[in-house]
């Protein structure tokens, strides 16, 4: 089984479906002693590389895949809220998941004011989601 990432496996389906009208015409214009060499013949390679019942796309891949992190201003200036327990900075897959941890956080502040755990909670605005860089 290949494994590949979905945004490959996407992007190779597009380059496909581009060329392949173009470059087949071409291909059967071509005298067959010269088809050799043509791209043609890599495209049905790739082609049946794609189809093939061994090749799945399992995941998007880390390193294109769009992040999204909740950050509070501090007094040296805005830095993520949250860590995970190896200190890495927890982020998120979509900008709605990062609106819903902001909004739990909130609550559970509350809760602590209520119970007299903490002074006071903080407010939405004093959060900001922004977009990660991979």
């Amino acid at each position: 089984m290949i494994r590949l990432p979905s945004e490959i496996l996407t992007a190779l389906e597009t380059v496909l479906d581009y060329y392949w009208q173009d470059e087949e015409r071409h291909y059967e214009e071509t005298p067959e002693e010269d088809r050799d060499d043509h791209i043609f013949t890599r495209l049905k390679i790739v082609q049946a590389f794609v189809n093939a019942d061994t090749t799945v796309a399992v995941y998007q891949s880390d390193q294109t895949a769009t992040r999204y992190e909740v950050q509070t201003e501090m007094f040296s200036g805005w830095e993520n809220c949250w860590t995970d327990g190896d200190g890495k900075p927890v982020t998120y897959t979509t900008r709605a998941e990062a609106i819903e941890a902001i909004a739990d956080h909130i609550i559970e502040c509350v809760d602590a004011v209520e119970s007299g755990d903490m002074i006071d909670a903080p407010e939405p605005s004093e959060f900001r989601i922004v977009e990660v860089t991979p």
